[in-house]
């Protein structure tokens, strides 16, 4: 009896667990999104619409042109890390940067002017966001974490960031903005919260496992 009472509790406590489901990619692939960029010295902005395909396009920004790319890395704990990336086309070397004035700071934002986020495939959570800003030479020469505290409604996510209408402008002091020549944001997404078994569905589970075990001793004993 002891060992069919612990097999019992084993397969109880399996159903009362829920497993992560497989892992995929959360944005839908060829599907449409936009992004806003200005400088907070800098009365123009941009306000543009592209495609989540992985592949690389241009927009223009004040007098530099910019290369608009974006991936998804799908991790094995049913998470996935989502990168959009900005950055000064500089084909000739020249270092190209998207500010004028070294106080400047970044005003951006992902749906939040016009509601066209992105295109999220089995609600998921926002779990983490981070902004990186990048010199001419690729190095990272600031980072701004925790932003998914500044998003209302990260579990489910809407794929929007911030929010609509609520743009945040993004800086430090201890650098010069004359200095930046691109920047990406990094997502990560995972499973929405799930919901805890119902008690009733935890008790059918247990009486057809009980029944099963009755069987298995009627048989025994014949």
């Amino acid at each position: 009896m002891k060992k069919y009472l612990f097999s019992l509790l084993l397969l109880l406590g399996a159903g009362a667990t829920a497993l992560p489901a497989a892992a995929l990619p959360y944005v839908q692939a060829g599907s449409s999104y936009s992004f806003y960029i200005q400088g907070t010295n800098d009365p123009g902005a941009v306000l543009a619409t592209t495609t989540f395909d992985n592949i690389a396009e241009q927009t223009s920004y004040r007098d530099v042109n910019l290369v608009v790319s974006e991936s998804e890395m799908v991790q094995d704990n049913g998470q996935s890390l989502i990168t959009i990336s900005l950055r000064a086309s500089d084909p000739n070397g020249t270092g190209a940067t998207l500010f004028t004035t070294s106080d400047e700071a970044l005003v951006f934002g992902i749906g939040a002017a016009d509601g066209n986020g992105l295109d999220l495939l089995d609600s998921p959570a926002l779990r983490a966001a981070t902004l990186y800003f990048f010199d001419a030479a690729n190095n990272v020469i600031a980072t701004f974490d925790n932003l998914e505290q500044i998003v209302t409604n990260p579990d489910p996510w809407d794929g929007i960031f911030p929010d609509v209408q609520n743009l945040f402008a993004f800086g430090e002091e201890n650098i010069d903005a004359r200095t930046v020549a691109g920047f990406s944001i990094a997502f990560l997404v995972g499973e929405e919260t799930a919901a805890v078994p119902e008690p009733d569905s935890i008790l059918l589970c247990g009486i057809g496992l009980m029944a099963a075990v009755a069987a298995a001793r009627r048989r025994r004993q014949a």
